[in-house]
């Protein structure tokens, strides 16, 4: 098979090429990475063209619930070791020993709830 014919299969695609048993050079397989690579970027680019972003003259308001409430709805997490509540009495910060306190205990439990199981029990 001639060079020109190769070119001709080659511009349809790799794979094609591949599967019939043709020899693709290294230069044509990088000018079809470059285009494949050019072709995500345009598409990335017709992507965020197209989404709307707020001017300047936009403030952002605050998504509310039916009865007007701030809508708090998404993803939250409680993995941290700070109480949401505090006791009477509390200061509203903790102090550093507060935390220590707070962490020693959480260590604590996980050490005992990774330690081996006794297998005689």
């Amino acid at each position: 098979m001639s060079r020109s014919s190769v070119q001709g299969v080659v511009t349809s695609g790799y794979i094609g090429a591949t599967l019939i048993g043709i020899d693709v050079s290294n230069e044509v397989v990088l000018k079809m990475k470059n285009c494949a690579s050019i072709s995500v970027l345009m598409l990335w680019l017709v992507i965020v063209g197209s989404t709307p972003f707020p001017t300047s003259g936009q403030q952002w308001v605050l998504p509310r619930t039916p009865h007007g409430q701030p809508d708090l709805q998404g993803n939250w997490t409680n993995a941290t070791l700070t109480p949401f509540e505090r006791r009477e009495g509390q200061e509203p910060v903790l102090t550093p020993n507060e935390v220590a306190v707070i962490e020693a205990r959480q260590v604590e439990r996980r050490q005992v709830g990774s330690a081996a199981s006794d297998p005689t029990r």
